[in-house]
């Protein structure tokens, strides 16, 4: 039904723009050296779409905006319809990862 009207290729054009907002937010907090927040929203806003509870959704995601420095342009489209646009928040968050490697601090150096 969205093919017909047309909407699916605008939905397909949002759900882009949200794949590589999370990827430059990751990348905003690796360089904060905030890198151990990115699980912590990761896990918040995963939580929050389980539970259907968008307004939540919403109140991290304008969290995360403000501490990664970035505008998630996306997220008005989301809230037309959260229901329907969901797969645009699933997309963010499955970019959102951390990519630099941490140093593991557990590992014997004692030579």
């Amino acid at each position: 039904n969205l093919e017909w009207k047309g909407q699916y290729k605008m939905l397909e054009n949002y759900i882009k723009m949200a794949g590589d907002a999370g990827a430059k937010a990751a990348k905003a907090l690796e360089v904060k050296k905030s890198g151990n927040k990115i699980a912590a929203f990761q896990h918040k806003i995963i939580n929050a779409m389980i539970a259907h509870d968008y307004d939540r959704v919403m109140d991290v995601l304008s969290k995360l905006s403000s501490c990664s420095e970035n505008k998630f342009e996306f997220m008005l489209k989301f809230l037309e319809n959260p229901e329907e646009n969901k797969n645009i928040i699933f997309a963010f968050t499955t970019t959102f990862i951390k990519t630099e490697k941490s140093d593991d601090k557990g590992e014997n150096t004692n030579d």
